[in-house]
């Protein structure tokens, strides 16, 4: 009988405590991330560059930088960057901004695309699809988007022609082109080769077809869309039967 009492008190200290515990369950993906899927059903992610994105229920996003900045998203479409510096930017649901500096000046902008410098000099673009370009002293740049990535690259402000216009472009394949007038256009860049980049800019239905040259020169075309070619081969099949149609009008008339 005491064999008994001991065999089950030893049972409910080594087992009572992970009955109905759920544990976390954890995947190497090939890419090198790290996929954790937590009891409350929310999910972590592990990046091999050092990121850390934080999935909830609820469909908040919750994206920690190596640098130590964060930024947090909310189904509403609000979202909160913070940089390392202690600078807050944060989006409301209806697309407008407020910036808080450590300072502790705060910075109020509109929806839409706004344009600032940051206290240490370096450039900042809150894009209206609430992305966040920053443009550095040394003519890097990096582009945060709402989803959590970051893309690196690149900005000039000497595009032959374009002296007034300012040219991001990323390794997400995506580019921004900040006129003179503060507009934005967004568009897609891509490298032809070792020494040529192609940045493309639609305005309304022509797209602006910029190639830049390794020795610093420009070529630009402008592209208007063409014809479907579905839709052209229907044409062409349009006016040959009309054409045989005739033909045979023709014949029966003779």
């Amino acid at each position: 009988m005491k064999k008994i009492f001991w065999s089950t008190i030893i049972f409910i200290v080594l087992v009572f405590p992970f009955v109905g515990c759920e544990r976390s369950s954890e995947e190497r993906l090939p890419s090198g991330t790290v996929v954790t899927e937590n009891p409350d059903g929310s999910q972590e992610l592990h990046y091999a560059d050092g990121r850390v994105v934080l999935k909830k229920p609820g469909g908040s996003l919750e994206i920690h930088r190596p640098d130590g900045g964060v930024i947090l998203n909310q189904p509403d479409g609000s979202s909160e960057l913070h940089f390392p510096d202690g600078l807050v930017m944060a989006r409301k649901p209806d697309g407008s901004w407020e910036s808080h500096f450590p300072s502790g000046r705060v910075v109020l902008a509109a929806p839409g695309n706004h344009q600032g410098k940051l206290p240490d000099g370096n450039v900042v673009l809150l894009r209206e699809d609430g992305g966040v370009e920053i443009r550095f002293k040394n003519g890097r740049a990096q582009l945060a988007k709402l989803d959590g990535s970051f893309s690196s690259g690149a900005w000039l402000n000497n595009v032959p022609g374009y002296s007034d216009v300012v040219v991001s472009f990323y390794t997400d394949g995506s580019a921004s082109r900040i006129q003179k007038d503060g507009s934005v256009m967004y568009g897609k860049w891509r490298k032809t080769s070792r020494d040529e980049d192609e940045l493309r800019f639609k305005n309304g239905t022509v797209e602006t077809v910029w190639l830049l040259k390794k020795d610093g020169s420009l070529e630009e075309r402008f592209e208007a869309p063409g014809l479907p070619r579905a839709a052209f081969w229907s044409i062409v099949g349009i006016v040959l039967g009309f054409l045989a149609l005739g033909i045979w009008i023709f014949r029966r008339l003779l």
